[in-house]
């Protein structure tokens, strides 16, 4: 049994392959890297997916207001005709 164990351990070694085992950091110049990668550096949120949802969510909390005024317009209105039909 050690015996399978350390061919397997062995054969694990055989097959790995390291290329570079010290990698060096290597620095570019900011401006040299965008000319070779347009488009690279991008992230997910740009100015027109934040005006989209800016404009979404004043509309949204417009909506909300719009509807409470109405529902305590309703609740006014209501409570005034009680108080008219009791006296």
């Amino acid at each position: 049994m050690p015996r399978l164990f350390t061919r397997f351990i062995s054969s694990l070694h055989k097959n790995i392959k390291v290329q570079n085992p010290i990698k060096r950091p290597t620095f570019r110049n900011a401006s040299n890297q965008q000319a070779e990668q347009p488009g690279q550096g991008k992230g997910p949120i740009t100015w027109k997916s934040l005006t989209i949802v800016g404009i979404g969510g004043a509309g949204i909390l417009g909506f909300v207001y719009y509807v409470k005024q109405e529902k305590e317009m309703g609740l006014l209105i209501n409570n005034y005709v009680k108080t008219v039909e009791s006296s």
